[in-house]
């Protein structure tokens, strides 16, 4: 994050800043006071004493938030960790899911498995049956 002196001189010397339009928000004594940018003197107010700076009524720097919309020092790695952040929860969230998913195929793949065993024992023991009865008949027919 830029310190207050580099906001300091940035608005009094970027052309694309009025400084007219700023306000100081600085630490005096036990509270929070506000001066206009063009009233600071950095002889009555040291830089380490100043919290934030408002721009048209909104804090565009401020020391304690670590937000810094003048340079843009913090909000873009902010933004980039929480954009970051997301694609990281999104891969987790699709690899879950893939594994969720594997797992209902191998589960499904037991049971097809189980099934498919099941039957061709159920056709061994029916053509097993089968086989004794057919032998029986022989067997009734040469006793015959």
């Amino acid at each position: 994050m830029r310190t207050s002196k580099e906001v300091v001189n940035r608005i009094k010397f970027d052309p694309n800043y009025d400084s007219a339009d700023f306000v100081i928000g600085f630490q005096d004594s036990d509270e929070i006071a506000e001066i206009p940018f063009d009233e600071f003197d950095i002889e009555t107010i040291p830089f380490h004493r100043i919290r934030y700076f408002k721009k048209n009524d909104q804090i565009v720097w401020d020391r304690v938030n670590q937000l810094d919309l003048i340079f843009g020092s913090t909000t873009k790695k902010k933004e980039e960790a929480k954009i970051e952040k997301q694609k990281r929860n999104k891969k987790k969230k699709k690899n879950q899911q893939k594994i969720s998913n594997q797992q209902k195929d191998n589960q499904e793949n037991k049971d097809n498995q189980e099934n498919k065993d099941n039957q061709e024992n159920k056709d061994n023991q029916i053509n097993n049956d089968n086989q004794i009865n057919n032998d029986n008949q022989i067997n009734d027919n040469q006793e015959k």
